[in-house]
Protein backbone atom coordinates (compact mmCIF):
# COMPACT_ATOMS: atom_id res chain seq x y z
CA UNK A 1 0.00 0.00 0.00
CA UNK A 2 1.12 3.55 -0.80
CA UNK A 3 2.11 6.42 1.78
CA UNK A 4 1.57 8.75 -0.35
CA UNK A 5 -1.55 11.18 0.87
CA UNK A 6 -1.40 13.03 -2.90
CA UNK A 7 -0.60 16.11 -1.33
CA UNK A 8 3.01 17.48 -3.21
CA UNK A 9 3.63 19.63 0.15
CA UNK A 10 3.91 16.26 1.90
CA UNK A 11 4.79 14.17 -0.49
CA UNK A 12 7.12 15.79 -1.84
CA UNK A 13 7.75 13.82 -4.96
CA UNK A 14 10.71 15.81 -6.59
CA UNK A 15 13.10 14.66 -3.99
CA UNK A 16 13.15 11.35 -6.31
CA UNK A 17 15.76 13.77 -8.31
CA UNK A 18 17.76 15.01 -6.22
CA UNK A 19 20.84 13.09 -7.47
CA UNK A 20 22.51 13.08 -3.88
CA UNK A 21 19.74 12.19 -1.88
CA UNK A 22 17.62 14.62 0.38
CA UNK A 23 20.41 17.30 1.93
CA UNK A 24 22.04 16.84 5.60
CA UNK A 25 21.33 19.80 7.31
CA UNK A 26 22.90 18.87 10.91
CA UNK A 27 24.71 22.22 12.42
CA UNK A 28 28.08 20.15 12.65
CA UNK A 29 28.49 18.55 9.16
CA UNK A 30 30.94 20.67 7.18
CA UNK A 31 30.02 21.68 3.67
CA UNK A 32 32.52 19.98 2.16
CA UNK A 33 32.56 16.57 3.76
CA UNK A 34 32.78 14.47 0.73
CA UNK A 35 33.55 15.64 -3.04
CA UNK A 36 31.69 13.90 -5.82
CA UNK A 37 32.98 14.08 -9.70
CA UNK A 38 35.74 16.72 -8.58
CA UNK A 39 33.05 18.89 -7.91
CA UNK A 40 32.50 20.75 -4.90
CA UNK A 41 28.99 18.89 -4.30
CA UNK A 42 28.82 18.64 -0.55
CA UNK A 43 26.07 16.91 1.63
CA UNK A 44 24.69 20.45 2.49
CA UNK A 45 25.40 23.79 1.01
CA UNK A 46 28.55 25.63 1.84
CA UNK A 47 28.32 27.13 5.12
CA UNK A 48 29.95 30.38 6.53
CA UNK A 49 31.72 31.46 3.60
CA UNK A 50 31.75 34.51 1.07
CA UNK A 51 31.44 34.29 -2.58
CA UNK A 52 34.93 35.28 -3.00
CA UNK A 53 36.05 32.59 -0.33
CA UNK A 54 33.93 29.75 -1.96
CA UNK A 55 35.33 30.46 -5.49
CA UNK A 56 38.66 30.52 -4.01
CA UNK A 57 38.89 27.79 -2.04
CA UNK A 58 37.44 25.25 -4.79
CA UNK A 59 39.83 26.44 -7.45
CA UNK A 60 42.84 27.36 -5.83
CA UNK A 61 44.25 23.94 -6.28
CA UNK A 62 43.67 24.39 -10.29
CA UNK A 63 46.02 27.93 -10.50
CA UNK A 64 46.41 27.15 -14.63
CA UNK A 65 43.19 26.22 -15.45
CA UNK A 66 40.75 28.68 -17.68
CA UNK A 67 38.68 30.91 -15.56
CA UNK A 68 37.19 33.08 -18.13
CA UNK A 69 37.60 33.91 -21.99
CA UNK A 70 36.86 36.93 -23.28
CA UNK A 71 37.28 37.12 -27.36
CA UNK A 72 39.83 33.87 -26.65
CA UNK A 73 41.98 36.12 -24.01
CA UNK A 74 42.16 33.23 -21.62
CA UNK A 75 42.39 34.22 -17.78
CA UNK A 76 43.44 31.44 -15.63
CA UNK A 77 42.70 31.09 -12.05
CA UNK A 78 45.63 32.09 -10.34
CA UNK A 79 45.37 35.38 -12.79
CA UNK A 80 41.63 35.99 -11.64
CA UNK A 81 42.45 35.97 -8.13
CA UNK A 82 45.29 38.31 -8.69
CA UNK A 83 42.55 40.50 -10.64
CA UNK A 84 40.34 40.23 -7.55
CA UNK A 85 43.17 40.91 -5.00
CA UNK A 86 44.13 44.46 -7.53
CA UNK A 87 40.60 45.67 -7.35
CA UNK A 88 39.93 45.15 -3.35
CA UNK A 89 43.24 46.64 -2.87
CA UNK A 90 42.17 49.43 -4.85
CA UNK A 91 38.60 49.63 -3.52
CA UNK A 92 40.02 50.38 0.11
CA UNK A 93 42.45 52.69 -1.09
CA UNK A 94 39.47 54.94 -2.58
CA UNK A 95 37.87 54.62 1.29
CA UNK A 96 35.98 51.41 0.72
CA UNK A 97 34.72 49.53 3.94
CA UNK A 98 33.28 46.93 4.96
CA UNK A 99 29.45 46.84 4.34
CA UNK A 100 29.99 49.68 2.19
CA UNK A 101 28.47 49.55 -1.34
CA UNK A 102 29.85 50.02 -4.79
CA UNK A 103 28.02 50.94 -8.37
CA UNK A 104 28.84 48.61 -11.11
CA UNK A 105 27.28 49.62 -14.38
CA UNK A 106 29.34 47.31 -16.86
CA UNK A 107 28.14 44.43 -19.45
CA UNK A 108 29.91 41.31 -19.55
CA UNK A 109 33.55 41.54 -19.53
CA UNK A 110 36.50 40.66 -16.76
CA UNK A 111 36.57 43.83 -14.72
CA UNK A 112 32.32 43.15 -13.99
CA UNK A 113 33.79 39.55 -12.46
CA UNK A 114 36.71 41.22 -10.83
CA UNK A 115 34.48 44.15 -9.55
CA UNK A 116 31.95 41.71 -8.24
CA UNK A 117 34.53 39.58 -6.26
CA UNK A 118 37.21 42.56 -5.24
CA UNK A 119 33.87 44.59 -3.32
CA UNK A 120 32.97 40.81 -2.00
CA UNK A 121 36.23 40.14 -0.39
CA UNK A 122 36.48 43.47 1.54
CA UNK A 123 32.85 42.89 2.70
CA UNK A 124 31.40 45.51 0.61
CA UNK A 125 27.95 45.07 -1.91
CA UNK A 126 27.82 45.55 -5.40
CA UNK A 127 25.14 47.65 -6.82
CA UNK A 128 24.41 46.22 -10.39
CA UNK A 129 22.85 48.95 -12.29
CA UNK A 130 21.65 48.90 -15.97
CA UNK A 131 23.93 51.19 -18.38
CA UNK A 132 20.68 52.14 -19.71
CA UNK A 133 19.80 53.86 -16.94
CA UNK A 134 18.55 57.65 -17.17
CA UNK A 135 20.08 60.42 -14.66
CA UNK A 136 17.25 60.61 -12.09
CA UNK A 137 17.20 56.86 -12.00
CA UNK A 138 21.00 56.55 -11.60
CA UNK A 139 20.13 59.26 -9.32
CA UNK A 140 17.69 57.50 -6.93
CA UNK A 141 20.04 54.14 -6.99
CA UNK A 142 23.07 56.34 -5.39
CA UNK A 143 20.86 58.24 -2.65
CA UNK A 144 19.90 54.68 -1.75
CA UNK A 145 23.41 53.16 -0.74
CA UNK A 146 25.71 56.43 -0.68
CA UNK A 147 28.31 54.79 -2.31
CA UNK A 148 31.82 56.18 -2.74
CA UNK A 149 32.71 54.89 -5.67
CA UNK A 150 31.26 54.55 -9.19
CA UNK A 151 32.36 51.82 -11.61
CA UNK A 152 31.01 52.48 -15.14
CA UNK A 153 32.08 52.01 -19.12
CA UNK A 154 33.01 54.88 -20.84
CA UNK A 155 29.70 55.55 -22.96
CA UNK A 156 27.58 55.87 -19.92
CA UNK A 157 29.91 58.28 -18.50
CA UNK A 158 28.01 61.53 -19.24
CA UNK A 159 24.92 60.54 -17.43
CA UNK A 160 27.11 59.08 -14.22
CA UNK A 161 28.82 62.89 -14.44
CA UNK A 162 25.36 64.52 -14.57
CA UNK A 163 23.89 61.93 -11.56
CA UNK A 164 27.11 62.24 -9.33
CA UNK A 165 26.43 65.77 -8.22
CA UNK A 166 25.62 66.39 -4.99
CA UNK A 167 26.02 62.70 -3.98
CA UNK A 168 28.45 60.72 -1.85
CA UNK A 169 30.22 59.14 -5.02
CA UNK A 170 33.91 60.37 -4.56
CA UNK A 171 35.39 58.42 -7.97
CA UNK A 172 33.81 57.50 -11.08
CA UNK A 173 36.22 54.39 -12.18
CA UNK A 174 35.64 54.23 -16.46
CA UNK A 175 35.88 51.10 -18.06
CA UNK A 176 35.74 50.34 -21.81
CA UNK A 177 34.61 46.72 -23.36
CA UNK A 178 38.21 46.47 -25.27
CA UNK A 179 40.21 46.67 -21.80
CA UNK A 180 40.50 43.57 -21.68
CA UNK A 181 40.35 42.85 -25.13
CA UNK A 182 43.23 41.09 -26.76
CA UNK A 183 45.62 43.73 -28.90
CA UNK A 184 44.78 42.94 -32.51
CA UNK A 185 40.48 43.07 -31.53
CA UNK A 186 40.75 45.72 -29.51
CA UNK A 187 42.73 47.64 -32.19
CA UNK A 188 39.87 46.52 -34.57
CA UNK A 189 37.20 48.04 -32.08
CA UNK A 190 38.68 51.29 -31.76
CA UNK A 191 38.79 51.68 -35.51
CA UNK A 192 35.36 50.67 -35.56
CA UNK A 193 33.93 52.69 -32.99
CA UNK A 194 36.03 55.81 -33.56
CA UNK A 195 33.92 59.11 -32.93
CA UNK A 196 31.35 57.09 -30.60
CA UNK A 197 33.18 57.16 -27.10
CA UNK A 198 32.94 60.73 -24.89
CA UNK A 199 35.74 62.70 -24.32
CA UNK A 200 36.47 62.29 -20.76
CA UNK A 201 38.31 64.31 -18.62
CA UNK A 202 40.58 62.10 -16.33
CA UNK A 203 42.21 63.37 -12.88
CA UNK A 204 41.99 62.18 -9.25
CA UNK A 205 38.08 61.50 -9.25
CA UNK A 206 37.52 60.02 -12.61
CA UNK A 207 39.70 57.35 -13.10
CA UNK A 208 40.48 54.81 -16.15
CA UNK A 209 40.32 51.21 -14.93
CA UNK A 210 43.84 50.56 -15.22
CA UNK A 211 44.58 54.25 -13.04
CA UNK A 212 42.36 53.02 -10.20
CA UNK A 213 43.83 49.71 -9.93
CA UNK A 214 47.78 51.29 -9.63
CA UNK A 215 46.43 53.74 -7.30
CA UNK A 216 45.52 50.42 -4.75
CA UNK A 217 49.32 49.40 -4.92
CA UNK A 218 50.73 49.00 -1.85
CA UNK A 219 47.51 48.75 0.03
CA UNK A 220 47.57 46.16 2.76
CA UNK A 221 45.13 43.21 1.77
CA UNK A 222 41.96 43.32 3.66
CA UNK A 223 39.35 39.87 3.61
CA UNK A 224 36.40 40.37 5.58
CA UNK A 225 34.76 38.16 7.21
CA UNK A 226 31.13 36.06 6.42
CA UNK A 227 28.49 37.55 7.89
CA UNK A 228 24.94 36.20 7.56
CA UNK A 229 22.17 38.06 6.23
CA UNK A 230 24.48 41.13 5.51
CA UNK A 231 23.62 42.61 1.88
CA UNK A 232 26.42 41.54 -0.63
CA UNK A 233 24.53 42.33 -3.86
CA UNK A 234 21.91 44.67 -5.05
CA UNK A 235 19.78 44.06 -8.02
CA UNK A 236 16.69 45.82 -9.42
CA UNK A 237 13.87 44.18 -10.53
CA UNK A 238 11.62 45.08 -14.08
CA UNK A 239 8.80 46.66 -12.91
CA UNK A 240 6.93 44.21 -14.36
CA UNK A 241 4.77 43.45 -10.65
CA UNK A 242 4.75 46.93 -9.74
CA UNK A 243 7.18 49.78 -9.10
CA UNK A 244 10.94 48.51 -9.57
CA UNK A 245 12.38 47.13 -6.24
CA UNK A 246 16.04 47.19 -4.96
CA UNK A 247 16.71 43.35 -4.16
CA UNK A 248 18.90 42.88 -1.27
CA UNK A 249 21.21 39.82 -1.47
CA UNK A 250 23.62 38.01 0.81
CA UNK A 251 26.80 35.60 0.77
CA UNK A 252 24.71 32.70 1.87
CA UNK A 253 22.19 32.33 -0.66
CA UNK A 254 23.80 32.94 -3.79
CA UNK A 255 26.49 30.03 -2.44
CA UNK A 256 23.26 28.18 -1.74
CA UNK A 257 21.86 28.40 -5.41
CA UNK A 258 25.29 27.49 -6.89
CA UNK A 259 25.99 24.46 -4.46
CA UNK A 260 22.03 23.16 -5.35
CA UNK A 261 22.50 22.82 -8.83
CA UNK A 262 24.89 20.07 -8.66
CA UNK A 263 23.18 18.73 -5.62
CA UNK A 264 20.59 17.95 -7.94
CA UNK A 265 22.53 16.43 -10.70
CA UNK A 266 22.71 19.20 -12.96
CA UNK A 267 25.52 18.24 -15.75
CA UNK A 268 28.26 20.27 -14.56
CA UNK A 269 32.07 19.09 -14.93
CA UNK A 270 35.31 21.15 -13.97
CA UNK A 271 36.66 22.47 -17.39
CA UNK A 272 33.43 22.93 -19.50
CA UNK A 273 33.06 25.67 -21.21
CA UNK A 274 29.82 28.15 -20.20
CA UNK A 275 28.34 30.72 -22.68
CA UNK A 276 27.30 34.02 -20.79
CA UNK A 277 25.99 37.31 -23.01
CA UNK A 278 23.07 37.95 -20.51
CA UNK A 279 23.55 41.49 -18.73
CA UNK A 280 24.92 41.28 -15.14
CA UNK A 281 22.96 43.84 -13.79
CA UNK A 282 20.65 40.63 -13.95
CA UNK A 283 20.93 38.00 -11.28
CA UNK A 284 20.77 35.32 -12.98
CA UNK A 285 23.83 36.44 -15.45
CA UNK A 286 25.65 37.04 -12.10
CA UNK A 287 24.70 34.04 -10.20
CA UNK A 288 23.73 31.62 -12.83
CA UNK A 289 26.15 32.07 -15.43
CA UNK A 290 29.02 33.50 -13.74
CA UNK A 291 28.90 32.52 -9.83
CA UNK A 292 27.52 28.73 -10.71
CA UNK A 293 29.78 27.95 -12.86
CA UNK A 294 32.65 29.19 -11.13
CA UNK A 295 32.12 27.31 -8.35
CA UNK A 296 32.36 24.21 -10.66
CA UNK A 297 35.72 25.22 -12.11
CA UNK A 298 33.63 26.22 -15.21
CA UNK A 299 35.44 28.16 -17.75
CA UNK A 300 33.09 31.07 -18.26
CA UNK A 301 33.34 32.78 -21.40
CA UNK A 302 32.03 36.68 -21.38
CA UNK A 303 30.53 38.54 -24.31
CA UNK A 304 29.48 41.99 -23.63
CA UNK A 305 26.58 42.27 -26.43
CA UNK A 306 23.66 40.59 -26.05
CA UNK A 307 22.75 40.08 -29.03
CA UNK A 308 19.97 37.41 -30.32
CA UNK A 309 21.06 38.10 -33.71
CA UNK A 310 24.47 36.86 -33.35
CA UNK A 311 24.03 33.89 -30.64
CA UNK A 312 24.16 31.63 -33.73
CA UNK A 313 27.35 32.94 -34.74
CA UNK A 314 29.05 32.95 -31.42
CA UNK A 315 27.92 29.49 -30.24
CA UNK A 316 29.63 27.85 -33.31
CA UNK A 317 32.66 29.75 -32.34
CA UNK A 318 32.67 28.91 -28.50
CA UNK A 319 31.28 25.74 -28.81
CA UNK A 320 30.11 26.06 -24.77
CA UNK A 321 28.48 23.03 -22.98
CA UNK A 322 26.33 25.28 -21.46
CA UNK A 323 24.57 28.40 -22.53
CA UNK A 324 21.63 30.37 -21.04
CA UNK A 325 19.53 32.65 -22.87
CA UNK A 326 15.33 33.94 -23.69
CA UNK A 327 13.91 31.73 -25.90
CA UNK A 328 14.33 33.69 -28.53
CA UNK A 329 17.94 32.94 -28.46
CA UNK A 330 17.44 29.49 -29.88
CA UNK A 331 14.36 29.88 -31.82
CA UNK A 332 17.32 32.07 -33.76
CA UNK A 333 19.72 29.78 -33.56
CA UNK A 334 17.80 26.65 -34.78
CA UNK A 335 16.93 28.60 -38.14
CA UNK A 336 20.92 29.78 -38.91
CA UNK A 337 21.88 28.85 -41.79
CA UNK A 338 25.11 28.43 -39.42
CA UNK A 339 23.70 25.62 -38.10
CA UNK A 340 22.72 23.52 -41.08
CA UNK A 341 24.71 19.93 -40.39
CA UNK A 342 26.67 21.45 -37.60
CA UNK A 343 27.73 19.24 -35.01
CA UNK A 344 26.08 20.21 -31.43
CA UNK A 345 26.81 16.83 -29.61
CA UNK A 346 29.13 19.37 -27.09
CA UNK A 347 26.12 21.14 -25.82
CA UNK A 348 24.45 19.43 -22.12
CA UNK A 349 22.35 22.29 -21.23
CA UNK A 350 20.57 25.07 -23.48
CA UNK A 351 18.71 26.85 -20.55
CA UNK A 352 15.53 29.16 -21.07
CA UNK A 353 14.36 31.62 -18.44
CA UNK A 354 13.30 35.48 -18.33
CA UNK A 355 10.44 34.65 -20.72
CA UNK A 356 7.72 31.89 -21.20
CA UNK A 357 8.55 29.02 -24.30
CA UNK A 358 5.75 27.90 -25.78
CA UNK A 359 5.19 23.98 -25.71
CA UNK A 360 5.79 24.37 -29.92
CA UNK A 361 8.92 26.13 -29.48
CA UNK A 362 10.37 23.36 -27.09
CA UNK A 363 9.26 20.49 -29.01
CA UNK A 364 10.88 22.30 -31.99
CA UNK A 365 14.28 23.00 -30.47
CA UNK A 366 14.13 19.76 -28.70
CA UNK A 367 13.55 18.16 -32.28
CA UNK A 368 16.27 20.33 -33.86
CA UNK A 369 19.05 19.00 -31.03
CA UNK A 370 18.62 15.74 -31.31
CA UNK A 371 19.32 16.10 -35.01
CA UNK A 372 22.12 17.50 -34.65
CA UNK A 373 23.27 15.11 -32.03
CA UNK A 374 22.95 17.00 -28.70
CA UNK A 375 21.84 14.11 -26.39
CA UNK A 376 19.91 16.58 -24.02
CA UNK A 377 16.29 18.72 -24.27
CA UNK A 378 16.33 22.40 -23.50
CA UNK A 379 16.07 22.76 -19.74
CA UNK A 380 13.66 25.51 -18.48
CA UNK A 381 13.37 27.12 -14.95
CA UNK A 382 11.66 29.44 -13.12
CA UNK A 383 13.02 32.43 -10.62
CA UNK A 384 12.77 36.08 -9.79
CA UNK A 385 15.30 38.61 -9.35
CA UNK A 386 13.42 38.90 -5.44
CA UNK A 387 14.43 35.03 -5.18
CA UNK A 388 18.00 35.98 -6.18
CA UNK A 389 17.23 34.03 -9.35
CA UNK A 390 16.14 30.82 -9.95
CA UNK A 391 13.89 28.40 -7.84
CA UNK A 392 13.07 25.76 -9.81
CA UNK A 393 15.08 23.77 -12.74
CA UNK A 394 14.81 21.14 -15.30
CA UNK A 395 17.66 18.82 -15.62
CA UNK A 396 19.13 16.55 -18.26
CA UNK A 397 16.48 13.80 -16.59
CA UNK A 398 14.09 15.49 -14.57
CA UNK A 399 12.77 17.48 -17.59
CA UNK A 400 9.16 17.06 -19.17
CA UNK A 401 6.92 19.85 -21.34
CA UNK A 402 4.81 22.61 -20.00
CA UNK A 403 6.71 22.40 -16.55
CA UNK A 404 9.83 24.67 -14.96
CA UNK A 405 11.28 20.92 -13.64
CA UNK A 406 12.21 21.12 -9.57
CA UNK A 407 12.71 22.60 -6.41
CA UNK A 408 15.96 23.74 -5.89
CA UNK A 409 17.11 21.99 -2.30
CA UNK A 410 17.03 24.10 0.50
CA UNK A 411 14.16 26.28 -0.85
CA UNK A 412 11.04 27.28 0.38
CA UNK A 413 8.42 28.05 -2.95
CA UNK A 414 4.96 27.87 -3.46
CA UNK A 415 2.75 27.70 -6.34
CA UNK A 416 -0.54 29.96 -6.67
CA UNK A 417 -2.78 29.53 -9.90
CA UNK A 418 -3.20 33.31 -11.03
CA UNK A 419 -5.94 32.98 -12.95
CA UNK A 420 -7.38 32.49 -9.24
CA UNK A 421 -6.72 35.72 -8.52
CA UNK A 422 -7.78 37.47 -11.71
CA UNK A 423 -11.00 36.06 -11.02
CA UNK A 424 -11.68 38.07 -8.06
CA UNK A 425 -11.91 41.02 -10.21
CA UNK A 426 -16.23 41.53 -11.26
CA UNK A 427 -16.76 41.39 -14.56
CA UNK A 428 -17.69 44.72 -15.06
CA UNK A 429 -19.14 44.49 -18.42
CA UNK A 430 -21.82 41.79 -17.38
CA UNK A 431 -22.92 44.06 -14.29
CA UNK A 432 -23.05 46.98 -16.43
CA UNK A 433 -21.54 49.32 -13.29
CA UNK A 434 -22.17 53.13 -13.77
CA UNK A 435 -19.85 55.64 -12.86
CA UNK A 436 -19.94 58.64 -10.91
CA UNK A 437 -16.88 60.97 -11.61
CA UNK A 438 -17.53 62.91 -8.38
CA UNK A 439 -17.14 60.43 -6.23
CA UNK A 440 -13.61 58.37 -5.21
CA UNK A 441 -13.21 54.51 -4.88
CA UNK A 442 -13.47 55.29 -0.71
CA UNK A 443 -16.68 57.28 -1.05
CA UNK A 444 -14.69 60.22 -0.45
CA UNK A 445 -14.29 63.54 -2.18
CA UNK A 446 -11.93 62.89 -4.92
CA UNK A 447 -8.33 64.90 -4.77
CA UNK A 448 -4.34 64.33 -5.64
CA UNK A 449 -2.17 62.96 -3.34
CA UNK A 450 1.42 63.63 -3.45
CA UNK A 451 3.22 60.27 -3.28
CA UNK A 452 2.04 57.20 -4.03
CA UNK A 453 5.41 54.33 -4.00
CA UNK A 454 3.03 51.56 -4.89
CA UNK A 455 1.36 52.76 -7.92
CA UNK A 456 -0.11 49.83 -9.94
CA UNK A 457 -0.82 47.79 -6.90
CA UNK A 458 -4.24 48.51 -7.26
CA UNK A 459 -6.35 49.48 -10.38
CA UNK A 460 -10.31 50.59 -10.74
CA UNK A 461 -11.93 48.97 -13.81
CA UNK A 462 -14.92 51.28 -14.73
CA UNK A 463 -18.34 49.71 -16.91
CA UNK A 464 -17.37 51.93 -19.84
CA UNK A 465 -13.81 50.92 -20.26
CA UNK A 466 -12.02 53.18 -18.68
CA UNK A 467 -9.69 52.67 -15.87
CA UNK A 468 -7.80 54.79 -12.33
CA UNK A 469 -4.37 53.20 -12.25
CA UNK A 470 -3.89 53.56 -8.32
CA UNK A 471 -6.50 54.74 -5.60
CA UNK A 472 -3.91 56.73 -4.50
CA UNK A 473 -3.70 58.55 -7.96
CA UNK A 474 -7.52 59.59 -8.78
CA UNK A 475 -6.49 62.24 -11.37
CA UNK A 476 -4.88 59.94 -13.98
CA UNK A 477 -7.44 57.55 -15.99
CA UNK A 478 -6.84 56.45 -19.56
CA UNK A 479 -9.03 54.33 -22.36
CA UNK A 480 -8.10 50.55 -22.44
CA UNK A 481 -8.58 50.18 -26.21
CA UNK A 482 -6.15 52.74 -26.78
CA UNK A 483 -3.32 50.70 -25.04
CA UNK A 484 -4.36 46.97 -25.32
CA UNK A 485 -5.65 44.62 -27.51
CA UNK A 486 -8.95 44.36 -27.62
CA UNK A 487 -10.33 42.92 -25.48
CA UNK A 488 -8.81 44.39 -22.89
CA UNK A 489 -8.66 42.77 -19.08
CA UNK A 490 -6.98 43.85 -15.84
CA UNK A 491 -3.67 41.20 -16.56
CA UNK A 492 -2.96 42.81 -19.77
CA UNK A 493 -3.25 46.14 -18.22
CA UNK A 494 -1.27 45.29 -15.81
CA UNK A 495 1.28 43.79 -17.58
CA UNK A 496 1.33 46.45 -20.55
CA UNK A 497 4.02 49.20 -21.35
CA UNK A 498 1.83 51.59 -20.56
CA UNK A 499 1.58 51.36 -16.67
CA UNK A 500 5.48 51.26 -16.95
CA UNK A 501 5.85 54.37 -18.78
CA UNK A 502 3.52 55.85 -15.69
CA UNK A 503 5.76 54.71 -13.11
CA UNK A 504 8.41 56.65 -14.32
CA UNK A 505 6.12 59.53 -14.98
CA UNK A 506 5.18 59.39 -11.57
CA UNK A 507 9.06 59.12 -10.17
CA UNK A 508 10.06 61.80 -12.40
CA UNK A 509 6.93 64.11 -11.57
CA UNK A 510 5.66 64.39 -14.93
CA UNK A 511 2.13 63.60 -13.94
CA UNK A 512 -0.71 65.11 -15.88
CA UNK A 513 -3.89 65.74 -14.47
CA UNK A 514 -7.10 64.15 -15.92
CA UNK A 515 -10.50 63.55 -15.54
CA UNK A 516 -11.18 61.54 -12.11
CA UNK A 517 -12.70 58.08 -12.81
CA UNK A 518 -13.54 55.91 -10.32
CA UNK A 519 -16.29 54.34 -8.85
CA UNK A 520 -17.21 52.24 -5.36
CA UNK A 521 -18.48 48.92 -7.29
CA UNK A 522 -15.42 48.72 -9.76
CA UNK A 523 -12.81 46.21 -9.70
CA UNK A 524 -9.82 46.29 -7.42
CA UNK A 525 -6.89 43.73 -6.70
CA UNK A 526 -6.19 43.99 -3.30
CA UNK A 527 -2.17 44.15 -2.03
CA UNK A 528 -2.45 45.42 1.81
CA UNK A 529 -1.08 49.20 0.74
CA UNK A 530 -1.53 51.75 3.72
CA UNK A 531 -4.98 53.93 3.58
CA UNK A 532 -3.14 56.95 3.93
CA UNK A 533 0.20 58.26 2.24
CA UNK A 534 0.10 61.81 2.59
CA UNK A 535 2.21 62.33 6.11
CA UNK A 536 4.88 60.22 4.61
CA UNK A 537 5.66 61.60 1.19
CA UNK A 538 8.88 63.86 2.42
CA UNK A 539 10.37 60.48 3.49
CA UNK A 540 9.13 58.22 0.88
CA UNK A 541 10.53 60.63 -1.81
Amino acid sequence: MSNKTGYPSIDRPWEEFYKYGIPDKPNDMPWNKYLVDDNAIGAKPPQGLTMYQLIYDVNKGYPDQIALNYFDKKTTFAELFNHIDECARALTAAGVKEDDYVMVSLVDMPEVVYSFYGANKIGAAVNLIDPRSDVVTLQHYINQVNPKVFITLDLNYPLVKKAIVGTSVEKVVIVRVDDSMPAAISLGYKLKSRGQHPKIEYNDSTLKYKDFIAAGEGTPDVEADFKEDACRIIVHTGGTTGLPKSVMISDQITNNVAWSYGYIGFPIKRQNVWYNELPPFIIYSMLISVHLPLFYGVTVVLNPEFSVEKFAKNFKKYKPNYAGGVTEHWRQLIRSPLMKDFDISFLIAAVIGGDACPREDEIEIDEFFKAHGCKYPVIKGYGMSETSATVTTETCTANRYKTVGIPLPVHDIKIVDPDDIIEYWPKYNDMKVDFDESVSLLGGQSREVQVCPYVFYEMCINSDGTYSLCRFDWNHAMILDQHVSHPPTPKKIWDSIVLWNFQQQFLKKERKLMTVLSCPKCGILKQGVPEDLDEFAEEIL
